[in-house]
């Protein structure tokens, strides 16, 4: 139901600067600490996709993306957790609390918040937008191929390392021209609901 026309614009103080309707006072916390913490992320999605999510409710090493298949190597070294659960972020603190993490780690672009969801940011909405439809998709095949109690079968650390280098030689036209596909199929159908 989301039309271009439903987005709010907002400034670096969360002030509404375009469109009509009032700012989720979690939204514009956690979105304006984050840009603040990061300013090489033009673009910041936080969500609670489920398969991200599920891992933010385990403890320990389970709560974390295992370097188990080549769709989590993309994510090698650009990851942070941040342990502690706060409430929803319904000020200014929470959000800054939340941020800290990507503020003192400039290369992470990925967050996992403890018992809440993912915040991914990335240098353009394309590169935002396809981390965080591959994470989830990295966060599905660790779920499933933990469901039956079985151990994972964790890559070499040379074979992760490789692996992450040749992603991300070609992960902004990669996902210039994932993002660019998925703007087709909404033009060609506009009705059509897309699901990941």
């Amino acid at each position: 139901m989301m039309q271009p026309d439903s987005l709010l614009m907002i400034d670096g103080e969360g002030n509404l600067l375009e469109g009509h309707g009032e700012v989720e006072a979690s939204a514009r916390h956690i979105h304006v600490a984050a840009h603040r913490a990061n300013p090489r992320h033009v673009a910041v999605f936080h969500t609670h996709m489920p398969y991200a999510t599920s891992l933010t409710l385990l403890e320990g090493e389970q709560s974390k993306l295992a370097m188990a298949h080549q769709t989590a190597c993309r994510f090698h070294g650009r990851i942070d957790y941040e342990p502690r659960f706060g409430g929803l972020a319904q000020d200014g603190a929470e959000g800054e609390r939340l941020s800290e993490r990507t503020a003192s780690r400039q290369q992470t672009d990925v967050l996992f918040l403890a018992h809440h969801g993912v915040v991914v940011g990335g240098a353009s909405i394309a590169v935002a937008f396809d981390d965080l439809y591959y994470l989830e998709r990295a966060c599905r095949q660790q779920v499933l191929a933990t469901q039956g109690g079985g151990t994972l079968k964790l890559l070499s650390d040379e074979a992760v390392e490789g692996t992450a280098a040749q992603i991300r030689r070609d992960l902004n036209i990669m996902a210039e021209r994932h993002f660019q596909a998925l703007a087709e199929v909404m033009r060609a159908s506009p009705d059509r609901v897309l699901t990941f």
